[in-house]
């Protein structure tokens, strides 16, 4: 299987798997808007890395795929992760279990999206 293949296979999932997790929030922030903002972070905290792993990790400038690439972004994503946490719980009025709710549901759409890509480039190969 070609490197673009793969790459738009990983993308696919990217976005079906944020889409879902975002739809989720969005139920659950209709049943209970007091905590919008904090949802909203705990998005922000698990997607911004995810993203940046997925451009760090699934370049397409050669037909290589160099797994240190993949490494080095999952380290760095956790690194993101950490410190956006940190940003988020200096805020004034933010609880942390909202937070952490909406960082938890978009991790397991973007897992979720994962095995997904995965098999589907298993199948493809």
């Amino acid at each position: 299987m070609s490197s673009n293949v793969y790459h738009r296979i990983m993308w696919q999932g990217f976005f079906a798997a944020g889409s879902a997790g975002t739809m989720c929030l969005l139920l659950l922030i209709m049943v209970s808007s007091a905590q919008f903002n904090a949802i909203f972070y705990g998005w922000l905290i698990a997607t911004l890395p995810q993203a940046w792993s997925m451009l760090k990790g699934f370049q397409v400038k050669q037909e290589t795929f160099r797994p240190q690439n993949v490494i080095l972004a999952v380290w760095v994503k956790f690194g993101l992760s950490t410190v956006a946490f940190a940003a988020v719980f200096l805020l004034p009025n933010v609880q942390a279990g909202s937070v952490f709710v909406g960082f938890l549901v978009m991790l397991v759409a973007f897992t979720v999206g994962n095995i997904w890509a995965s098999v589907t480039a298993h199948k493809q190969s």
